[in-house]
């Protein structure tokens, strides 16, 4: 058995916490036992979706990132995957390419993830108010932007580099204090 969904996640550090109960994978010929708190799920896995983190036995990242989009909010999956992408265990090509590999096309949540994997081509987005920016601008017919714009040493969140055009979505949360808000103003 492996941990895995989110247990899985919250393992290779993409979630603060484990999300309610504890979900394991089971090759297909393991007995399901029910367990209270404990959601047996039952895979084919390979060599490439075998991990340990932790020193926990847990699904690998393309498998663990399939597996949440089954369970978790759009949201949720949203963010999870961008921490996958953020923590360099996958791309979303990579991780495309494995759902189509694996046969995982048809899996229930691959259609969701499959349309947040395209739209990740071009980098992944790194805070809750970048996703927040994206799901408005999605809907409001402009055209479509870079995201996580090389400018140097730096990325710019959101650019349009043709009209020399740079957005910067910075939240207070980001910063530990009012001063450190206002001089990151400043020098922006």
């Amino acid at each position: 058995a492996r941990a895995s969904h989110t247990d899985a996640a919250y393992l290779l550090g993409w979630i603060e916490a484990p999300l309610g109960d504890v979900h394991v994978m089971l090759a297909h010929a393991h007995h399901r036992q029910k367990v209270k708190g404990v959601v047996p799920h039952q895979g084919n896995l390979t060599r490439r979706d075998l991990r340990v983190a932790r020193n926990i036995r847990v699904t690998g990242p393309h498998r663990t990132v399939v597996d949440v989009a089954t369970i978790v909010s759009h949201d949720v999956l949203e963010a999870i995957l961008d921490e996958a992408i953020q923590s360099q265990l996958t791309t979303a090509e990579r991780l495309r390419r494995y759902i189509e590999d694996a046969n995982l096309t048809n899996k229930r949540g691959a259609g969701r993830l499959q349309v947040l994997l395209a739209d990740r081509l071009d980098g992944a987005l790194q805070k809750e108010l970048e996703r927040k920016f994206w799901r408005k601008f999605n809907r409001s017919g402009l055209p479509r932007p870079a995201k996580q714009f090389p400018a140097g040493r730096r990325k710019i969140d959101i650019a349009y580099p043709r009209e020399r055009i740079a957005i910067e979505l910075d939240g207070f949360s980001r910063h530990s204090r009012a001063a450190v808000f206002r001089d990151d103003r400043k020098r922006q």
